[in-house]
């Protein structure tokens, strides 16, 4: 079941997958009058009275919300062969600057993996934006099972009715309905950049083909501004505004052109991520609203059983720490028994001194690390920047911060870091501080000592670098 939400209309369709592909069996539409937007009681009786009408289950319903509220980002980062919550944690990191997480939700989908970098396409939106979406779907008595904006929607239908396949996977969409006009640009079944943008009462047609033409002249002097073929859609015969399809032609940067008809066919690309073809982005904005409910329940359920009865958590955590002892010697055993065979091998008790000195410093970084993370997320964004800044001709030694002034018990924020290390030549340095100033995370970049050493593997420059944290 598809539910496609606009500011001027909204439309329901039963899916079918049939003979390899999606089929619309039943589809309905209702006007809605200018100005009475989502939070307005009246679109959630037309919501459920156009259930009603089909005879509709609004029980997992697949949602497509205007586009115009949602934002996309294609993520290039450097190549990532971590773990899941360590990419998380970078992509994090990289929308920092750009997005209040406190304020958004988001959801992406790592589409290429290569040598060189990795690509993830994103989507976010305003959290107060979503809860009104959530609000009215609850008011409709609509259960939803994904959210996705309709710039979205319109890539999935690009791959669903074989636009993509006939222009080589390679394309510039424009989608142009009553009140909103999505844009999708597809480079090699690609996602590369979306947007969609409202068409408000009363715009002059001059005034949109101006916007219109303006960004995609921004697209042609970007990456994505190869010769791509135009695709225009509409969702009848009649163009909005009174436009022809002449004038779009004329008035839009393309050499390659094409126009089609879509209507009640758009609603296929809800469902697409349903199914497994290789180029679809399954994200779905529903996805980290369930996770943080499924957290905060978490969180709920240990409270009242640590509330209603502390003897029940005692007898729990004492379990755990019996257990969690009992795995310890099992471990310090092994450890034993390795460091005697290893003993016999080669007789190198220094040397595993010298690794037990080396584990001993890693958990202690490994424990730096998780506190500069929880406690202080400035700082751990700080340590990312410096690491991803860092050239490959450069060999870190440590980064530490200046001793810090206290009063009483409380200790002041630290604002500076200083970072030693080792490289082959000036202008390696001078590189790597180039590229510290450039992420726009510190404030002062201060190279302040510099001296010659000579180690095992040669002659280095030991340098020492003083940043200032932007903002502290």
């Amino acid at each position: 079941i598809a539910l496609d939400i606009s500011d001027s209309s909204i439309k329901a369709a039963e899916l079918k997958f049939a003979d390899d592909r999606w089929k619309v069996q039943r589809f309905g539409e209702k006007a809605i009058v200018q100005g009475k937007g989502i939070r307005s009681a009246h679109m959630a009786e037309e919501i459920k009275d156009l259930f009603d009408e089909l005879k509709l289950n609004p029980k997992g319903a697949l949602v497509s919300i205007n586009g115009a509220d949602a934002t996309f980002k294609l993520l290039k980062l450097p190549p990532v062969r971590s773990s899941k919550a360590n990419l998380a944690q970078i992509i994090k990191y990289e929308l920092m600057e750009m997005i209040p997480f406190s304020d958004v939700v988001y959801d992406y989908h790592v589409a290429k993996q290569g040598e060189a970098e990795t690509l993830v396409p994103l989507i976010a939106i305003r959290r107060d934006r979503l809860n009104e979406y959530l609000d009215l779907m609850e008011r409709a008595g609509v259960q939803p099972r994904t959210l996705i904006p309709s710039f979205l929607v319109l890539y999935h239908t690009l791959l669903a009715n074989g636009t993509l396949r006939q222009s080589g996977g390679s394309t510039v969409a424009v989608r142009i309905g009553r009140t909103i006009a999505d844009i999708a640009v597809v480079k090699e079944y690609l996602l590369s950049f979306a947007r969609s943008f409202p068409i408000k009462v009363g715009t002059r047609s001059e005034t949109f083909l101006n916007d219109l033409r303006n960004t995609l002249v921004s697209l042609l002097k970007s990456e994505d501004g190869d010769d791509k073929e135009l695709v225009i859609i509409s969702e009848d015969e009649r163009l909005p505004l009174g436009l022809a399809v002449e004038e779009l032609q004329n008035a839009l940067p393309y050499s390659k052109f094409r126009y089609q008809v879509i209507d009640e066919e758009f609603t296929i690309g809800l469902a697409i991520p349903l199914g497994h073809d290789p180029h679809l982005l399954p994200v779905n904005l529903l996805k980290p609203v369930k996770a943080e409910r499924k957290e905060r329940k978490l969180k709920e359920l240990k409270r009242r059983l640590f509330l209603a009865s502390p003897g029940i958590t005692l007898v729990l955590l004492s379990t755990l720490a019996f257990l969690l002892h009992g795995r310890i010697n099992s471990l310090e055993e092994k450890l034993s028994l390795k460091e005697e065979v290893q003993g016999i091998v080669d007789r190198r008790r220094k040397g595993i001194s010298s690794l037990k000195g080396d584990l001993k410093n890693l958990r202690l970084q490994a424990e730096a690390i998780d506190w500069a993370n929880d406690l202080s997320p400035a700082i751990s964004y700080s340590l990312y920047k410096i690491a991803s800044s860092t050239p490959d001709g450069i060999w870190l030694k440590e980064i530490h911060s200046p001793e810090l002034p206290q009063s009483g018990k409380k200790v002041s924020p630290i604002s500076s870091l200083f970072v030693v290390g080792y490289a082959h030549s000036q202008s390696e340095v001078s590189d790597f501080k180039d590229r510290l100033k450039s992420s726009g995370c510190f404030s002062v970049v201060w190279q302040q000592d510099t001296e010659e050493k000579i180690l095992k593997e040669g002659r280095f420059l030991c340098f020492k670098l003083h940043l200032r944290i932007k903002g502290r």
